[in-house]
C-alpha cells in the first residue's frame, strides 16, 4: 500500500544539502549511534548545529516516539534530518518498518537520511528516505558532504587566487600609473620649457650662424669697395708720377694750356709747390 502511494518513489528523493547549518538527529540518548555520529560531526563539521530529538528506537513505545522526534525537528527548520540506529535484530528494527514511522518520513519538511543497522539491514524507512545510508556513522558523513578540510582547502584556494587577483591588479595599475607619468612628462611645464630651451638654443645657433654669414658677406663688399676707392683715389693718382695743376687765384684745375695762369700750384703725392707760367718768344 505505501509503495501504491508512491512512498518510495525515486522522484519524490530531495537533494541532501552540500553545507547544511543545522542537523537534527532522531535516535536513542544513550545508544552507541548517537556517540559515531556527533564525533563523526565534530571532527568533519565542527562549525554544524545539532539539535537531538531523542526516542526509543525499539519496542512498542518506539514508533510512535519516533513519530512525535521527526515531527519536533521538523517545526525547527533543520537542513536534514538524520534517523538512525545500531544494528539488530529484525525484530530491535521492526519500529522503522511501522507505517507511521515511514509515512513521518515521507512527509517530513526536512530531507531525511536513513542509517538504521547495518549494511545488510533494510527497512521500509530506507525506502521512504530522501537517501539511505549503512550505517548512523555514513549517515553522519553523508550529511556533511563539506567537511573542514574542504573548507580550509577552499580558503587556501581563495586566498591563492585573491592574493594572484590582487597582484596582477597591482601590476596592471602600476603598468597604467607608469603610462600616465610618461604621458605627463610630455605635457609638464617642465618639458615643455625644455623643449622650448632647445628651440631657443637652435634659433640662436642659425642667427649666429646667419649674422656670421651676413657680417661675412659685407666685409666682402666693403673691401671691394674699398679696392674701387683706392684706385680712384687722386692720391694714388699721384703717387704714380701725376699732378693737379690749379690756378693761384681761384683754385680751378688746369686741365688744358689755355687755362693756365701766371701763378699756379702743383699738387703732388707728398705736397704742393707754386709755379710760375713763362711764356716761350719764338725769334
Amino acid at each position: 500500500m505505501l509503495e501504491a502511494e508512491g512512498l518510495f518513489a525515486p522522484e519524490r528523493k530531495r537533494p541532501i544539502p552540500m553545507f547544511p547549518q543545522t542537523i537534527g538527529i532522531v535516535t536513542s540518548a544513550t545508544g552507541a549511534a548517537l556517540r559515531d555520529m556527533l564525533n563523526t560531526l565534530r571532527r568533519r563539521l565542527p562549525l554544524v548545529q545539532v539539535i537531538l530529538a531523542p526516542s526509543p528506537v525499539q519496542g512498542i513505545e518506539a514508533p510512535p516516539a519516533l513519530v512525535k522526534a521527526i515531527q519536533s525537528l521538523n517545526a525547527q527548520s533543520p537542513d536534514v534530518i538524520l534517523l538512525a540506529r545500531g544494528g539488530g535484530s529484525i525484530e530491535d528494527l521492526w519500529a522503522f518498518n511501522d507505517e507511521r514511522v515511514v509515512r513521518a518520513v515521507a512527509t517530513s519538511g526536512a530531507p531525511i537520511i536513513c542509517g538504521v543497522g547495518h549494511e545488510t539491514d533494510f527497512t521500509l524507512c530506507d525506502f521512504a528516505a530522501d537517501l539511505r545510508a549503512p550505517t548512523p556513522t555514513a549517515a553522519a558523513e553523508l550529511a556533511t558532504q563539506i567537511t573542514m578540510l574542504d573548507l580550509r582547502a577552499g580558503l587556501q584556494n581563495y586566498k591563492t587566487r585573491i592574493l594572484s587577483a590582487t597582484l596582477n591588479l597591482l601590476a596592471e595599475q602600476k603598468t597604467a600609473l607608469a603610462s600616465r607619468v610618461s604621458e605627463l612628462r610630455h605635457v609638464s611645464p617642465e618639458r615643455r620649457i625644455q623643449s622650448e630651451r632647445q628651440r631657443v638654443d637652435e634659433l640662436a645657433r642659425r642667427a649666429h650662424s646667419s649674422l656670421f654669414h651676413h657680417i661675412q658677406l659685407q666685409s666682402t663688399l666693403v673691401k671691394g669697395m674699398e679696392r674701387r676707392l683706392a684706385a680712384l683715389n687722386p692720391l694714388a693718382v699721384l703717387a704714380r708720377g701725376y699732378a693737379v695743376v690749379t690756378r693761384k687765384e681761384d683754385g680751378s684745375v688746369v686741365a688744358r694750356i689755355a687755362q693756365a695762369s701766371a701763378e699756379m700750384k702743383v699738387r703732388v703725392s707728398d705736397g704742393e709747390f707754386e709755379v710760375r707760367k713763362i711764356v716761350n718768344r719764338k725769334s
